[in-house]
């Protein structure tokens, strides 16, 4: 049998008589649930697994894990505090953190579900109202994230993530309501039309600590 020839170049690349097929390893984010006694009535890990999977795979490189957990279920050597906005807060009253690399373990965020659905969302429009209340703080920690390893800006890092989780949380949005971003510039805004839902959207904001 004669040898194979050179192969002509390819944008897959070629060494000697050989194809070399260079695949991207697109950046895999795993969400885990860290819960003990307390477990949400609602299926938050898959809000979380779809919301991360909307995200631009460039600003999850780096990124290793979503945990959520119970800040009510915090052992005592985590109840301390933490600077937030210029003040400090007690951990057990944060939604969520964004936690650096260190060493060989990769940077991560840690979400505290209850803290997040407090008080509990109305019936009326519920999965919208939980993406959103969701969607603004793991996009604000992932905005922690950005700003870290891939846009560093000489300004407040609160500010900066809000910023991000805005537009984030905008994109998202248009992406799974296509209809209605014809028509609304957010599905959010039509909802608070209604009073009940807006009161649980001002309640749930009015908590936001980091």
């Amino acid at each position: 049998m004669s040898p194979v020839g050179p192969v002509s170049s390819s944008p897959l690349g070629v060494s000697g008589n050989f194809l070399v097929v260079v695949e991207q390893v697109k950046p895999v984010v795993q969400v885990v649930e860290s819960y003990r006694d307390w477990v949400p009535a609602l299926d938050i890990a898959g809000v979380v697994e779809r919301m991360v999977a909307a995200v631009p795979e460039r600003y999850l490189a780096g990124l290793g894990r979503v945990v959520l957990t119970c800040a009510g279920e915090l052992p005592r050597r985590r109840r301390g505090k933490i600077w937030s906005k210029k003040k400090k807060v007690p951990i057990e009253r944060c939604r969520g953190l964004y936690h650096h690399k260190h060493r060989e373990e990769q940077a991560w965020i840690e979400l505290f579900v209850d803290n997040i659905l407090e008080p509990k969302p109305p019936r009326f429009f519920r999965s919208l109202l939980v993406e959103s209340a969701v969607g603004e703080v793991l996009y604000h920690e992932l905005g922690h994230h950005i700003h870290s390893t891939q846009a560093r800006q000489h300004r407040d890092r609160e500010a900066v993530a809000d910023e991000w989780a805005e537009e984030l949380l905008r994109d998202y949005f248009r992406q799974k309501y296509q209809v209605l971003r014809l028509v609304l510039r957010l599905p959010l805004r039509f909802v608070l039309l209604f009073p009940g839902a807006r009161r649980w959207f001002l309640l749930n904001r009015s908590r936001r600590d980091a």
